[in-house]
């Protein structure tokens, strides 16, 4: 479930992030568009970083075990 918040949490922030941006200089939906792409990037790089750091834990546990 963390992991799923983190992933909304750094599309949300990025999304706000170019709605911002937008109302400042003008130029809807394109920044917007853009926080949403990096925020899904960000999110995405993430997930996959702590999926690997798990998956790296666990297999040097197995293999500690064996």
């Amino acid at each position: 479930m963390g992991l799923g918040l983190e992933f909304a949490g750094s599309l949300l922030v990025f999304i706000l992030i170019g709605r911002y941006l937008d109302g400042r200089y003008g130029c809807e939906p394109w920044l917007t568009l853009a926080g949403c792409v990096l925020g899904f990037v960000a999110g995405f790089y993430n997930l996959f970083k702590t999926l690997s750091t798990l998956s790296d834990r666990k297999r040097s546990k197995d293999k500690g075990d064996g």
